[in-house]
């Protein structure tokens, strides 16, 4: 396996519904330079879909059209090669504000959030990983939202 040719962090943040605090504090105070900041990769509810995304496995990429086409691009081209699972880049579009990568997105950083769409429990205590599809996920086509 070959090294990667730029570092990468891996972060995490909870409790976005609490004001994005975390990813704020990140941006205002990084540990690199912001300009050497070259993607935010989100991934959120990833494991849990809308009922229209459930049964075609949909996974919305947010930000990644708006922000740049090579990104876009990158995306479709890796997901062509590997998992193939249906993407769409456009229905969620303006879901963004309301999600962490926002607070990179408004510095001009491109994003992809990886979200799988709304469903009655997003963000709420019962959010529980037993109610999850998490075979979706992975490409099983036998999974669904219960």
């Amino acid at each position: 396996m070959q090294p990667f040719r730029r570092p990468v962090l891996f972060c995490l943040w909870t409790a976005e519904e609490s004001g994005l605090l975390r990813s704020r504090h990140f941006v205002s105070a990084p540990p690199i330079p912001v300009d050497r900041i070259t993607v935010n990769i989100n991934l959120d509810s990833i494991g849990r879909s809308d009922p229209a995304a459930g049964k075609k496995r949909t996974h919305y990429v947010v930000g990644s059209a708006q922000v740049k086409p090579d990104l876009k691009r990158l995306i479709a081209g890796v997901n062509a090669r590997t998992v193939k699972w249906p993407l769409d880049f456009e229905s969620q579009e303006g879901s963004m504000n309301g999600s962490d990568p926002f607070n990179f997105h408004r510095l001009g950083i491109p994003t992809a959030f990886f979200f799988s769409g709304r469903h009655a429990e997003l963000h709420a205590p019962r959010t529980i990983p037993k109610r999850s599809t998490t075979r979706r996920a992975s490409g099983s086509r036998s999974s669904r939202s219960k």
